[in-house]
């Protein structure tokens, strides 16, 4: 029941719902590759620093391809919390929307047999 509930509301926006996974993915991968340039890097340097002439005009390429990543993830990770946390709020909004619906389907004298409602007791007079 609850899976067909939560399914639902995947059904009702399935491309955004795609959307945000596949910047949740790339966000990943992304953070997979930065490691790997950075080794690639510190390689470069000890085996330059052996070398004879010491030439590390080839660091500056490992620089800006840090930083472009690191500014790819930053765009991919905000798309993703934009879409997967905008959509909890139109769930979260489509709750609120059907209990409220459904308590204004209640009688009158539902509320008077139910005193449970905690603190809007009071204000219902």
């Amino acid at each position: 029941m609850l899976i067909k509930f939560i399914i639902s509301y995947y059904k009702k926006a399935p491309l955004k719902m795609l959307f945000g996974f596949l910047m949740l993915v790339a966000v990943d991968i992304a953070q997979l590759i930065s490691p790997r340039i950075v080794q690639r890097a510190i390689d470069y340097i000890i085996n330059t620093y052996t070398a004879t002439g010491n030439n590390y005009s080839y660091l500056g390429k490992f620089t800006l391809l840090i930083f472009a990543l690191a500014i790819a993830i930053g765009i991919f990770r905000f798309f993703w919390r934009m879409i997967i946390i905008g959509m909890s709020h139109f769930i979260e909004m489509d709750f609120k929307n059907r209990l409220f619906n459904h308590l204004l389907l209640l009688s009158n004298s539902f509320f008077h047999q139910n005193k449970d409602w905690g603190y809007y007791g009071p204000y219902d007079q």
